[in-house]
């Protein structure tokens, strides 16, 4: 039983007493024959197999819920007198009965459930065998047909000229498509297959202070975007540009990634290809960038390293800004 069962269980409750402790003795009696009318309906509609029996349980346990209730607070509030047998007996039959049908309810609703799950459980292995079944016969008749057809192709008949071989051949291949999309099971979603981009390769770029090709495989007909990365070459990087200085051989503009990986703006990008990305910096540029690596030196109290130490290295990015290459350092 859930919470939401439960809330109504107990306010099925409340009602009930109130209604025991309200009703007077006449009324009372009318509520029990009209319980015992509704017990002797659902009774009836159960042998006719009614179609909304399936909701009766839960409706007939809330009813014996209330029906035990309101009689038992009555009774407690208002017992009838020592002459009244009659009385007595038609309570005590009803507390019997309405705890009978309270607890058959109970049966029933757990029943109707299990039956539920059960005939889902059935379907369900029913899908998948028939699946199998479809799959497997489309399967079959589409590998006959290409046997029969490479068969034919294979052994041609005497006296047919490769033409009409051929000519054969392709009409046997469309008359058995129709067929095979016929016999198709119309539960099979045929998968549509994504594309594959093949993943971009660089393997060369322009040293530092130089334009140049960034040179590769499979970059793309149409420009993406290329980062720019200036960094300590290995064999130079000791003591505060060592990987485990205070600087680091990456770090020359900043501490943050997004400062030391430069968006290569589309005008120096000359040209975009499959092969090749062409690049020509303005005049100016790496003049500019080898002054801001100096400057940032400084102001961490520290003595900038040498240009000839420094080399350069470019990646090609997703559209989402993702990393696709890697970067590729020219040595």
């Amino acid at each position: 039983m859930d919470i939401s069962e439960l809330t109504v269980d107990i306010a099925i409750l409340g009602i009930a007493m109130f209604m025991a402790l309200m009703l007077p003795k006449t009324w009372m009696r009318r509520t029990v024959i009209a319980m015992w009318g509704c017990l002797i309906a659902v009774c009836f509609a159960y042998y006719q197999k009614a179609a909304w029996l399936d909701s009766v349980p839960s409706a007939l346990v809330d009813c014996a819920t209330f029906g035990l209730a309101a009689l038992g607070g009555y009774v407690a509030v208002n017992p009838p007198s020592q002459d009244d047998k009659k009385l007595k007996y038609i309570y005590m039959f009803s507390f019997i009965t309405l705890a009978i049908f309270g607890i058959g309810a109970n049966v029933w609703q757990r029943g109707i459930e299990s039956g539920r799950r059960v005939q889902s459980e059935h379907n369900e292995t029913t899908a998948r065998n028939d699946f199998s079944k479809n799959l497997k016969a489309v399967k079959e008749s589409t590998e006959q047909a290409v046997a029969d057809i490479r068969n034919f192709l294979t052994h041609p008949p005497k006296g047919y000229t490769p033409e009409q071989v051929l000519q054969i051949a392709k009409t046997l291949l469309d008359n058995h498509a129709p067929a095979a999309r016929l016999e198709r099971p119309s539960n099979i979603i045929t998968p549509v297959p994504k594309p594959v981009i093949p993943k971009p390769l660089i393997s060369s770029v322009p040293t530092i202070f130089t334009d140049g090709e960034v040179k590769g495989k499979n970059f793309g007909a149409q420009a993406g975007m290329l980062q720019l990365h200036v960094r300590v070459k290995p064999s130079a990087q000791r003591g505060d540009y060592a990987s485990d200085g205070r600087i680091g051989p990456d770090n020359l503009q900043g501490n943050l990634r997004g400062v030391n990986y430069i968006d290569l703006p589309i005008d120096i990008i000359q040209r975009w290809s499959d092969t090749a990305i062409t690049l020509k910096f303005p005049s100016d540029y790496w003049q500019n960038a080898i002054r801001n690596i100096e400057s940032r030196a400084q102001s961490r109290g520290v003595i900038p390293p040498q240009q000839s130490d420094l080399e350069v290295g470019y990646q090609i990015l997703s559209d989402s800004g993702d990393a696709r290459t890697g970067f590729f350092y020219a040595h």
